[in-house]
């Protein structure tokens, strides 16, 4: 090819020029350079030697080009074609191209896919079954009702004595702030294959989910909501027990699988209140390890505990009331409670104070991108007599 191209560059100053008037006869460029070599060859005298074409300096006619003696044979090209004889004429006979590395491959970008798999964070249920409720303030009174109240039956002339009236506690449920602060630079964000805002708040707004759920199960209190496994837990009776402690149930277990009897399963769900027990919103919530265990086992006449739902978004059942799994909870082990039962909806009261507030701050740090997450939320247990809680023992 450079033999050609050598050739080519001594005869033709100009291929616009060169082109002009020989259109509709050759169909390709290779079929051209084939018919102007053979006709070379021919006007010449011209032999190759060793596989190199030796040549006769001859002028070669300006507008027109004789592709073969009394053939006939005329030149056509396309308009592709017409550039790459161009750069031929030019000495430009190669372009930079991916496949070579050294010729411009390396700014050709590896191509990522623009859907990203994510690793699923554990989500907060206990959102889904509290009582959820907007506060006013930060600090707003919740007044707890104790009873306590009396009556008595009297005849028709007898005079009526005072009687009793309801005893009422005050719950003040604690929270704070949670919050996060993600940055990215300036170029990142206008040059990034994906809406990296988009992609920042929804892994934002799954961590916040995350810390909502263990506050709402541990938290202490302590600019953060109460959660109920951290209340004070004592096994005395509703009768016997203090406002705002909560009753756990023993629960035996037995040999290394732990097998646990189903009649005490009877046991904590009727150690709940019928008024409770038998209102919308009650359900069990359990570990993820204590399902995994409750579904391997059947009763007396070998019924499975758990029945698993066949419905999307549907909780499985233990002994006719939903339960629904909380990754957050104890794993089944000896003086741990992975499994709790009760009112949620009476039990356990949320207290958004904001919604997600988000702010984007471009100017604070120059060439950083921050946004600023904000959320203030409270909780605590709201009615200690609608939550039982349940307390590995061994047998």
């Amino acid at each position: 090819m450079a033999d050609i191209e050598e050739l080519l560059r001594q005869h033709v100053a100009n291929v616009d020029e060169a082109l002009e008037g020989f259109q509709g006869q050759v169909t390709t460029l290779e079929e051209l350079v084939q018919a102007h070599q053979s006709a070379l060859s021919r006007s010449t005298g011209s032999v190759a030697r060793g596989g190199r074409i030796q040549i006769d300096t001859v002028a070669a006619p300006a507008a027109t080009l004789d592709l073969g003696a009394g053939n006939g044979a005329r030149m056509s090209i396309s308009a592709e074609d017409r550039k790459i004889m161009g750069k031929i004429m030019r000495g430009h006979t190669s372009a930079m191209r991916e496949a070579d590395e050294g010729d411009g491959g390396v700014l050709v970008p590896e191509a990522i896919a623009t859907q990203i798999e994510a690793m699923v964070r554990r989500q907060s249920p206990i959102r889904r079954m509290a009582r959820v409720v907007s506060l006013e303030t930060g600090k707003t009174v919740f007044p707890i009702n104790k009873g306590g109240a009396t009556s008595g039956w009297v005849g028709e002339d007898e005079e009526r004595v005072e009687t009793k009236g309801p005893s009422l506690a005050a719950m003040t449920p604690p929270g704070g702030t949670v919050y996060a602060l993600p940055s990215a630079t300036e170029e990142l964000v206008d040059d990034a294959i994906v809406n990296l805002e988009q992609f920042i708040e929804e892994n934002v707004v799954d961590s916040i989910a995350e810390q909502e759920s263990k506050a709402f199960i541990y938290g202490d209190g302590i600019r953060k909501p109460a959660g109920f496994l951290a209340q004070t837990i004592t096994d005395e009776n509703d009768d016997d027990r203090k406002v705002g402690t909560i009753q756990s149930v023993a629960m035996p277990i037995r040999g290394v699988q732990m097998e646990i009897d189903w009649k005490f399963l009877l046991a904590v769900i009727f150690s709940l209140k019928g008024g409770y027990r038998q209102a919308p919103g009650t359900a069990w919530l359990a570990s993820t390890d204590m399902i995994a265990r409750l579904a391997t086992m059947t009763d007396a006449t070998g019924k499975p505990f758990y029945m698993p739902s066949l419905q999307e978004n549907l909780p499985g059942t233990l002994l006719g009331y939903p339960v629904v799994e909380c990754e957050h909870m104890p794993a089944t082990e000896s003086q741990a409670y992975p499994l709790a039962f009760g009112n949620w909806q009476r039990g356990y009261m949320i207290g958004d104070r904001t919604q997600l507030n988000v702010l984007r701050d471009p100017y604070t740090v120059k060439g950083r991108i921050q946004w600023y997450f904000r959320k203030r939320v409270y909780g605590s247990v709201l009615n200690s007599e609608a939550i039982k809680v349940v307390k590995a023992l061994p047998a």
